[in-house]
């Protein structure tokens, strides 16, 4: 079960707050409550959440810190890892990964999943994203509907992720429809 939202400030908590405790209500303990809310300001706020019964965050890195400016104007990389910060403190697990295939290079992605290994600990669930172009926006006019990433390229990521996280629940999210080409001696 999932919660995601944007509302900002101790309202934005309440609401969510409030929401964690209904899906436990409701699934009377058969269902994890997961969220994802956002960037998260002070420890007070993580603290809150977990208390309201929250088990897991998901927030994902996106991708390396260097490439991170090129496609994010609205907060910093910093922002990202001091979220996960506060929502360790408070001992909610975390999901976190990344989209790859956005246009950034070989090195790049290989940044990520070391920031990603190098947490203590590394993250339980990392969601391996394949960028998924919708037309009309800036992505998609940018690479024009081609994919910016090699479909063994991919495999690669996955396989860095797995060999650098061993005990991480590696997800593909978002993968492209060429997944299903991929020759039977690939085992993703």
């Amino acid at each position: 079960m999932g919660l995601f939202g944007r509302k900002k400030g101790l309202v934005g908590l309440d609401i969510g707050s409030s929401a964690i405790k209904a899906v436990e209500l409701k699934a009377g303990g058969k269902t994890r409550p997961d969220a994802s809310l956002g960037i998260i300001k002070s420890q007070q706020v993580a603290d809150r959440l977990k208390a309201a019964g929250l088990e897991c965050y998901g927030h994902n890195l996106e991708s390396s810190r260097r490439f991170f400016p090129q496609h994010c104007t609205t907060h910093t990389y910093e922002d990202r890892l001091e979220t996960i910060g506060y929502l360790k403190r408070a001992g909610i697990r975390i999901c976190s990964g990344g989209i790859i295939g956005m246009g950034e290079t070989r090195a790049q992605r290989a940044a990520l999943i070391a920031e990603l290994a190098n947490m203590d600990p590394y993250p339980e669930s990392v969601p391996v994203n394949h960028l998924v172009q919708v037309p009309g926006t800036p992505l998609h006019g940018g690479l024009r509907g081609k994919s910016a990433l090699d479909p063994f390229e991919f495999v690669r990521v996955v396989a860095a992720a797995r060999i650098t996280m061993p005990k991480a629940m590696v997800r593909l999210s978002a993968r492209p429809t060429w997944v299903h080409d991929l020759p039977a001696s690939v085992d993703l």
